[in-house]
């Protein structure tokens, strides 16, 4: 599955991560993350603002 890039039009089907930053949700004031990613192609900046309550905690490695 593949999404376009509002800016150069070219398809995506991974983004660059650049950020995460712990916050206050503007629209609902619970704790989230801001997560910055990056169009491969030509370098437009997304984001979202993912609350706290949706992560899900991986198995620990050994």
């Amino acid at each position: 599955m593949s999404i376009k890039c509002t800016n150069c039009q070219k398809g995506i089907t991974t983004l660059k991560f650049s950020e995460a930053t712990v916050i206050t949700s503007g629209k609902y004031r619970v704790p989230a993350v801001l997560v910055t990613l990056v169009c491969p192609h030509c370098s437009q900046h997304y984001y979202v603002e993912v609350p706290a309550m949706e992560f899900i905690p991986c198995e620990a490695k050994q």
